[in-house]
């Protein structure tokens, strides 16, 4: 729902707000100085009217694979409403990031039935996701809100197309088991699940193949976790080549032994841990930047690892690591880590993928648990800035690698 703005200002009758239905894309406003940029798709021959709340339209023919490009005209501060009318059903592609100024309902967006990419990003958004379980090609969805996204994930299971599912920050749930098939890189933070939702979704990913899916661990710490019910269907999301990351409390099937030997900061502290940075290197983190082994901010046993990249801020600082394994081979990741508190993101990536972004909000150290299959005879890891040219640092401990076999 949209409401009517007139001259920059929400239009009331007897005291109530009026609202306007004009589609499926209804957005509101809160325009002060940085217009508003909607990215859009539509095949050639598909023309949309773009109404922009202030009395100015334009309406612009779609270009297939074409990224189209509309930006709003306002010229004062107000409260605008913005919709989009004639051939609205045939756009394949919405994309609307970092505008939090933007806020509006998307349970209607079901109704887009030609969407194949759905961003909606950093804005208020809000409303049931059910509906877009019509959206029987969706390829893409990312969508990122602050808690006002909600509903039933497992009826999103029709999109059998799907290769990138990511919730942040929603109130959806996962009410049912169904089955997801195919390879999707899902990412569902901040949901606030139950075991229950969780164990729902372990038992409808299973089926997927390659596939990296992320339900627990700095970003989904208020997930809940997994419970021992889930151990079978975890297992068989495993054994189907995929990897997970999860809130636990009991592993599943029989650890082997200590993969990270060290001896360094970050080795086991009842066997191998040591005052030293054994077995890992560093690119831009020589002085005075910093990557040490150290004693003050530990979580487990007298060491841990540090690095600050704030002195010389440098391109892509990183550390990182090489562990021998087999081929094919489950193993669990098991680390705690947090960041310095002064500067930028830092990435945790194992295998080339991103398990974790450590913003400088994270200021007590995280478990993270991560169950991977190899695909050679090694296991990467890698601890990275965020962005190419970025700073910050972080503090990592207790690395647990080993392998998991079932009976």
């Amino acid at each position: 729902m949209a409401f009517l703005t007139y001259d920059g200002k929400l239009a009331t009758y007897g005291g109530q707000l009026l609202y306007f239905d004009q589609g499926p894309v209804q957005l509101t406003i809160a325009y002060v100085a940085t217009q508003f940029v909607f990215k859009w798709k539509a095949p050639a021959g598909s023309f949309l009217t773009f109404h922009n709340g202030n009395g100015t339209t334009s309406t612009v023919e779609g270009g297939d694979a074409a990224s189209k490009t509309h930006t709003t005209d306002y010229s004062g501060a107000g409260t605008f409403n913005f919709w989009i009318t004639g051939d609205v059903t045939d756009l394949t592609y919405v994309f609307v990031a970092n505008q939090a100024f933007a806020s509006g309902d998307i349970s209607r967006y079901g109704e887009l039935i030609n969407l194949d990419t759905l961003f909606l990003i950093g804005g208020n958004y809000y409303g049931n996701i059910n509906s877009l379980s019509k959206l029987l090609v969706l390829k893409l969805l990312v969508l990122a809100s602050n808690q006002g996204i909600y509903g039933d994930l497992s009826k999103l299971y029709t999109a059998s197309s799907l290769t990138l599912l990511n919730l942040i920050n929603t109130r959806v749930t996962f009410e049912n088991i169904v089955t997801f098939t195919g390879t999707i890189s899902i990412r569902l933070e901040d949901c606030n699940w139950s075991s229950t939702d969780v164990d729902n979704a372990i038992a409808s990913f299973k089926t997927l193949t390659l596939s990296k899916v992320i339900l627990g661990g700095i970003e989904s710490d208020g997930n809940a976790f997994r419970s021992v019910a889930s151990d079978a269907n975890l297992q068989i999301l495993l054994t189907n080549g995929n990897s997970i990351q999860v809130n636990e409390e009991n592993h599943i099937g029989t650890l082997g032994t200590q993969i990270n030997t060290g001896p360094n900061a970050i080795s086991d502290p009842n066997g191998s841990e040591a005052d030293a940075i054994t077995g890992w290197i560093h690119t831009g983190l020589g002085s005075p930047n910093v990557f040490e082994s150290q004693g003050l901010i530990v979580k487990e046993g007298s060491y841990a690892f540090h690095t600050d990249a704030n002195a010389v801020p440098t391109t892509n600082a990183r550390i990182n690591a090489s562990f021998v394994v087999g081929s094919g081979l489950i193993f669990r990741f098991l680390y705690w880590v947090r960041h310095i508190e002064i500067g930028n993101d830092w990435r945790v990536k194992i295998e080339g993928v991103t398990i974790n972004v450590i913003s400088k909000n994270i200021i007590e150290y995280k478990k993270v648990i991560y169950y991977l299959t190899s695909t050679d005879v090694s296991l990467d890891v890698e601890i990275v800035e965020a962005t190419a040219d970025n700073d910050g640092g972080i503090y990592l401990d207790d690395l647990d690698i080993r392998e998991v076999t079932f009976p």
